[in-house]
């Protein structure tokens, strides 16, 4: 829709349309004469209107109901880059949970890449606690599946042969072996 510009615009814009954009945010495109084009959103052409001057790179309009659709000239305010960051900046969600080593409540912050981990503890220390725990579980678990890099299809493992041996690991002894005599374990 073609707009009749208003002071300061008119005075170096010839005309302008009025659209909306992907956002559902009115805009305007400002044209000169030799097809020079510039687009504003219509909230900023309205405070520059109001106001009888354009608006600096350092004034951001900012909607008072954070309805950015909502462009009438009570709900917009001029505030600062850093004070609309601030005022639509999230305020941090808190969720609380229960250590599972000391049993202290705690609360830390939701956010979108956490999820609530049974393993998650209140501290460092009670973190440490439950890797060992964790660790020796599997520890134990994984005693049948040793893995040797020693086995080859035609010979037995000479070095365990109790446990299961695989192509690609080791067990401490052959890997401390191997480590030492910097070649195949022994």
């Amino acid at each position: 829709m073609k707009i009749q510009l208003e002071y300061p615009f008119n005075k170096d814009w010839k005309f302008g349309y009025l659209f909306t954009n992907r956002e559902q945010r009115k805009c305007v495109h400002l044209y000169k004469e030799n097809k020079i084009r510039k687009t504003t959103l219509y909230s900023r052409y309205l405070m520059s209107v109001y106001l009888g001057r354009y608006l600096n790179k350092n004034e951001e309009v900012d909607h008072i109901d954070n309805n950015k659709t909502n462009d009438i000239l009570s709900n917009l305010q001029i505030l600062t880059p850093l004070e609309n960051h601030n005022k639509s900046a999230r305020k941090a969600v808190l969720i609380t949970l229960i250590c599972p080593i000391c049993k202290k409540e705690y609360t830390i912050p939701k956010r979108c890449n956490w999820g609530i981990n049974k393993k998650r503890t209140c501290s460092k220390k009670c973190g440490r606690i439950q890797a060992n725990i964790t660790f020796n579980q599997n520890k134990h678990k994984n005693l049948n599946k040793v893995k040797c890099k020693r086995k080859r299809k035609s010979e037995k493992p000479t070095c365990h042969p109790e446990r299961k041996h695989y192509a690609f690991h080791l067990c401490r002894s052959c890997y401390r072996k191997m480590k030492w005599s910097k070649g195949e374990p022994r």
